[in-house]
């Protein structure tokens, strides 16, 4: 038995994307960074002046930085201590790896980057912050449904975690 991957059909650049959600311990690490990066870019983003002029490049940045910063950052540590720890259960390259955890900082970034363009300029932070808590809750309805739940308990668990999310995101806003 080869460990070579099967052909995947389609643009070559999505073949990394298909093993992601082939494989269940890929899938559950970019799972899991996608709700780290969201809770992050949420905290990240509560840290500065709501219901204050913010320019789409100063928010931007901070999107940016955040998300594919903490998936490189994440990334480069896990790399670092498989290095350390022997670990015969590690079957992924550190490529596949990389490419589960930046592809769902991309996916948290980029839309986050669309309610910041279109947000009014005295809350792009608030808007920003509520994208990821709609991330956190697409990220559970979806993969609740692919667990197998029915239609209304992923949807039930969706709204839980939307509910969670945003009162951490209204708070702040609330607050200041």
């Amino acid at each position: 038995m080869s460990d070579e991957a099967p052909p995947v059909d389609g643009p070559r650049w999505l073949g990394p994307w298909r093993r992601t959600f082939g494989d269940p311990a890929l899938h559950r690490e970019a799972d899991m960074m996608g709700l780290y990066l969201a809770i992050a870019l949420i905290a990240e983003l509560s840290l500065g002046k709501d219901h204050t002029r913010q320019s789409d490049l100063r928010v931007l940045v901070i999107v940016w930085g955040t998300t594919i910063g903490l998936a490189l950052a994440h990334w480069f540590a896990l790399g670092y201590s498989a290095r350390l720890v022997d670990d015969p259960g590690l079957h992924h390259t550190p490529a596949e790896v990389l490419w589960s955890q930046v592809g769902m900082a991309v996916a948290v970034a980029l839309l986050a980057t669309l309610v910041v363009l279109v947000t009014p300029p005295d809350a792009k932070r608030f808007g920003a912050r509520l994208a990821a808590a709609a991330f956190i809750a697409v990220l559970v309805l979806i993969e609740s449904r692919n667990g197998g739940l029915s239609n209304g308990r992923a949807l039930s668990r969706g709204l839980v975690a939307l509910a969670l999310a945003c009162a951490v995101v209204a708070a702040k806003w609330f607050l200041t």
